[in-house]
C-alpha cells in the first residue's frame, strides 16, 4: 500500500504529445498571454446564505401547495 503519487509518475504519452503539438502549443499560449474574457464572481456567505433562505422559502410554498393540493 505505497501508491505513487500522480506528480512523481512519468508525463503520460498524451500529454507529451500535446506539448509537442505546434497548434496546441499556440492555442495555450494565446489564452494565457491574452487579455481576460470573463467575469468570475465568487459568491459571499452572505450572498449564499441568502440564496439559501430564498430557497428554504420556495420548498415551504410548494409544500404549502401540496398539502392545499392534497387535502382538497
Amino acid at each position: 500500500l505505497n501508491p505513487t503519487l500522480r506528480s512523481r509518475a512519468a508525463d503520460p504519452k498524451a500529454a507529451d504529445a500535446l506539448l509537442n503539438d505546434p497548434k496546441f502549443r499556440e492555442k495555450i499560449e494565446a489564452i494565457f498571454n491574452g487579455d481576460p474574457t470573463g467575469i468570475l464572481s465568487l459568491p459571499t456567505l452572505e450572498d449564499a446564505i441568502e440564496r439559501i433562505n430564498r430557497l428554504e422559502q420556495i420548498v415551504s410554498s410548494l409544500e404549502d401547495r401540496i398539502v392545499k393540493i392534497d387535502s382538497a
